[in-house]
């Protein structure tokens, strides 16, 4: 009874709708390709109507007994190394560019960056006045998805994490669990082993071959072509009745009952080939038995998860390209390992990457992850999507969009998703952490900037005051230089020997003062009293002139050259030099008789006048001699 209880509760779950939910319920699947094959007349199927986000909003606990499940998530796998880039790999993929934008400068810029991408290329055409708010509701879908999913499917290796990753495994069944319970989402498909593992180098590199040929419509190749043709044509279908060498039903679609060529489906397939080619040549021939680094992905929306699944399975109504490669990897490997289909080790990968909760969000959730999965054939060689992403469910024109209706879907999508919550809260706390850290960089930078003010400023101050003393000394040199000289030579003429004892140290001329003249230098010239002054007696008067004419002059030393040269004929010829006597000794010697000699002849009636002490020479003793001037005019 409480199992029947039980069961009549599922059932009217599973016919409940979603309150007020955006989401057109009776929106109809989506299709990969437009013109995409599709042999079988199978009815119309009505539309699903399902149960509550159960999972969207706070997950599920995986039930791996859960029934019409068309695909399983292998929880163990045998290989224990994480898949990494070999050094070999020179190229790198569309989507890594969103990756490194992601980690700069968050996921609002990458929101915008994709609608910028996509209108540049031509496959969008939004209205310019709702371009902000298509930005803003790709940037809430975005939120929505688990993290580390999505960085898996920006990296090009979500098939693989699915299988090694812990987190990505978990969100990847709570997701696979509740596909039949929800409405619509976005998945991918890789073509991989049971590991999550893409086809080796080598692999690709034949089936790339095969593929090249099968493009090329004509019935002069080798036989075992046309046979391996037919096993590919045959791989999911019943062979054609009236098949001829010109036969290729994957480059073919149905118009009217009637299979027709399809020449932009050829030029598209033989695009991806040319870029596929690219990067096989970057892979040395050491390296061809291993693992290509990305698998080849396939990127779709559908309102209806379980019957898309089998479609793509059985290559009804579905991607061209990627049911052709999938035909063609199966039966170029199975020759060499088993000789069946059935035992191919690559296979389809339909792993659920996020549900979808407005149908006003499908293209643009298309848009975005075929963006960053690099799931184009036009601009990467591991993308097989060759059609413009978000046209199988085109934005409603009935009643038009409008602000109010994104508005509305960004808010339902935002209360009833956790991890949308949780994700908005993480990007909080990482774009605080980033101000912060800006925060105490600037900090940091500012004092560097003080410092570095300060040291300028101290830097001029001391060149300023280096630059003026060197001034100072360049302008004082040329008379002081002269000034020096004259002193030292008048000083050697005149005392000899006091000069060779009292300059026994070399001065360098110019900027330091000349010894001076102290009290015990001047006790050991003369009078042994130590009040006696000394002065310099002699016919200077000329060369005291010739200085006070120096210090008036430029600066230059030729004035101090010609004093020298004039200095000689100043003095008298007739005595060979100056004689210092003491005070007392002269006034004494001025009352002696004129037979005495030249040392006894009057100084005024010889024409020499004494002079105060110099300014080199100036005694320091106890004072001047008693009695008048000693000098007088």
């Amino acid at each position: 009874m409480a199992s029947e209880d039980e069961d009549m509760q599922d059932s009217q779950a599973t016919q409940s709708t979603i309150p007020d939910s955006p989401f057109d319920q009776t929106a109809p699947g989506a299709d990969d390709d437009e013109d995409d094959n599709s042999e079988s007349d199978d009815e119309p199927r009505s539309p699903r109507t399902y149960s509550r986000f159960s999972s969207f909003q706070s997950g599920a606990t995986a039930n791996d007994e859960e029934e019409n499940i068309p695909f399983h998530v292998e929880r163990v796998c045998n290989h224990i190394d994480k898949l990494t880039p070999p050094q070999y790999i020179r190229f790198s993929l569309p989507g890594h560019e969103y990756g490194l934008l992601l980690e700069s400068k968050g996921l609002e810029a990458v929101a915008s960056k994709i609608l910028d991408d996509e209108i540049s290329s031509g496959y969008f055409k939004p209205d310019p006045q709702l371009l902000s708010s298509l930005k803003s509701l790709t940037l809430s879908f975005l939120t929505g998805i688990h993290r580390p999913t999505l960085k898996a499917l920006i990296e090009g290796d979500l098939a693989y994490q699915v299988f090694h990753n812990h987190e990505v495994n978990k969100r990847a069944m709570e997701l696979r669990d509740q596909v039949p319970k929800q409405l619509a989402g976005i998945y991918q498909i890789a073509l991989v082993d049971k590991c999550g593992m893409s086809p080796t180098a080598a692999h690709l590199i034949e089936a790339h071959d095969v593929a090249l040929h099968y493009t090329e419509r004509s019935d002069d190749q080798e036989p075992e072509r046309y046979e391996h043709f037919e096993e590919i044509d045959t791989y999911k279908h019943a062979a054609f009745p009236r098949r001829d060498l010109r036969w290729r039903r994957y480059l073919m679609h149905k118009v009217q009952g009637r299979w027709k060529w399809k020449t932009k489906r050829v030029d598209a397939f033989r695009l991806f080939l040319h870029n596929l080619k690219y990067l096989l040549d970057t892979v040395p021939n050491s390296h061809l038995a291993q693992p290509f680094p990305y698998p080849l992905r396939d990127i779709g929306y559908s309102s209806d998860l379980v019957r898309r699944a089998k479609d793509h399975a059985e290559h009804q109504s579905s991607n061209a390209l990627m049911c052709l490669l999938d035909a063609v990897i199966a039966t170029t490997v199975n020759n060499h390992v088993s000789g069946s289909f059935d035992g191919s080790p690559y296979k389809q990968m339909f792993v659920v990457v996020s549900f979808i909760p407005a149908t006003i969000m499908s293209p643009l959730a298309e848009i975005a992850l075929t963006r960053l999965a690099s799931a184009y054939s036009e601009f990467s060689g591991v993308g097989l999507n060759t059609h413009p992403a978000g046209r199988s469910v085109p934005l409603p024109n009935d009643p038009p969009p409008t602000d109010a209706m994104f508005q509305h879907s960004w808010m339902w999508g935002f209360q009833n998703s956790a991890i949308m919550k949780e994700n908005m809260a993480d990007d909080q706390m990482k774009a605080k952490a980033k101000i912060d850290k800006l925060q105490k960089k600037f900090a940091t930078l500012t004092q560097q900037v003080k410092d570095q003010e300060i040291d300028l400023l101290q830097f001029h101050y001391n060149k300023e005051h280096e630059e003026a003393f060197k001034l100072m000394k360049q302008s004082a040199g040329p008379s002081l230089r002269p000034l020096y000289t004259m002193s030292r030579t008048l000083f050697m003429e005149a005392f000899p020997e006091d000069y060779n004892r009292y300059y026994h140290e070399e001065v360098e001329p110019g900027f330091s003062s000349p010894p001076r003249l102290t009290r015990a230098r001047a006790r050991s010239l003369g009078s042994s009293s130590p009040t006696s002054s000394f002065e310099i007696i002699g016919p200077v008067r000329g060369a005291q002139t010739g200085l006070t004419q120096l210090n008036s002059q430029d600066d230059s030393e030729a004035p101090a050259q010609a004093a020298l040269q004039a200095l000689p004929q100043a003095l008298p010829q007739q005595q060979p030099s100056l004689v210092v006597h003491p005070v007392d000794q002269v006034a004494s010697s001025s009352t002696a008789s004129p037979s005495a000699g030249t040392a006894g002849t009057s100084y005024r009636s010889r024409g020499i006048i004494p002079t105060r002490p110099t300014g080199w020479f100036r005694g320091r003793g106890a004072g001047r001699p008693s009695g008048s001037r000693a000098s007088s005019r």
